[in-house]
């Protein structure tokens, strides 16, 4: 399904189709930057959605996402490679590898790597967890990829309706739903499936070594969790499982859960004006725990255009307006 795209052109500072990696096309990233000031810009990378075998860095459904250009921050969105190409772990290895070039190049492109946040939704959301679980001591990485004198390291994340403990989903779906679901685990057509190369419930070791509640100790960083208790694609007792698990680790205040009462998977209540500021806010605290260096603004319209390839995400249906104003 091919979905509306941003339109690159409205940023005036903006590097596109720069590969990070040389094994496969989908290795590709864009860092927009702030048109005000000269750098080094805070850094927020962007991890798309798809359900790990779709979409796109630049598509419609995460459009909202790159206001956060307007207020200072650099945003960097990442595309990587897809099931069945892309099996576990080669996702959590591109994003990594990412992570490893912007900050090789941190000087070419004016980002200020040494704090840095990564945002993602569905597909996306699952692996920047993983990537924050795992950034420590080279687990789940493959150096070889490139930069590999760099750190993968991350300082947050914002996660959207995402998955955190595999082997738990149809479990997890079927409470919340009220009957019995078998939606995620018992098929090789399922996307969680061939994202992981193999049946689920036939495999919960693998599932368990895939899922970032498995990773998650004293170290992990704050987070702001966000779903919809309407989800039926991946419910939201999946990121109640990983909010438990950090403030259980490392205390209340390094997580924050927010359920958005009835809201679908890829609900446009995520995506409103006031809950990117809502965002923001939390990005604001990590970067500047001593208050904003300059003031916030209004956040911008995002003009979009038709695709011009690939598919978009067929998890987010729901088509946003050509301006995104909130």
């Amino acid at each position: 399904m091919l979905q509306k795209e941003i339109d690159v052109t409205q940023f005036p500072l903006a590097f596109t189709d720069i590969f990070y990696a040389q094994q496969s096309p989908e290795q590709k990233l864009d860092i927009f930057l702030p048109e005000k000031g000269k750098g080094p810009y805070p850094l927020v990378v962007i991890v798309h959605g798809g359900g790990w075998i779709s979409g796109g860095r630049r598509e419609e459904c995460i459009s909202s996402l790159y206001k956060t250009v307007s207020q200072g921050y650099a945003v960097a969105a990442v595309d990587y490679r897809l099931a069945p190409e892309g099996q576990w772990p080669l996702q959590v290895h591109d994003v990594k590898a990412a992570l490893r070039f912007l900050r090789a190049h941190r000087e070419q492109y004016r980002l200020d790597t040494e704090t840095i946040v990564l945002w993602g939704n569905s597909a996306g959301a699952y692996l920047i967890q993983l990537v924050a679980a795992t950034c420590r001591g080279h687990r789940i990485e493959d150096l070889a990829m490139g930069n590999a004198g760099e750190s993968c390291r991350v300082d947050g994340i914002i996660s959207w309706y995402g998955v955190s403990d595999l082997a738990a989903q149809d479990q997890d779906m079927s409470e919340t739903s009220g009957h019995p679901v078998r939606m995620h685990g018992g098929s090789m057509e399922s996307p969680a499936c061939q994202m992981l190369g193999c049946v689920i419930d036939e495999n919960p070791k693998k599932a368990r070594e895939a899922s970032s509640i498995s990773y998650i100790d004293e170290n992990f960083v704050p987070a702001l969790i966000q779903h919809g208790t309407g989800d039926t694609l991946v419910s939201y007792r999946q990121s109640e499982r990983l909010y438990r698990k950090i403030v259980e680790t490392c205390g209340l205040e390094r997580a924050a859960l927010e359920l958005f009462e009835g809201a679908e998977h890829g609900d446009m209540r995520f995506k409103t004006d006031e809950n990117i500021n809502r965002c923001i806010d939390f990005l604001d605290e990590i970067y500047w725990p001593g208050g904003r260096p300059k003031k916030r603004t209004p956040l911008p319209e995002i003009h979009l255009v038709e695709g011009t390839g690939g598919s978009g995400d067929a998890f987010e249906t729901k088509r946003e307006d050509t301006i995104i104003s909130g």
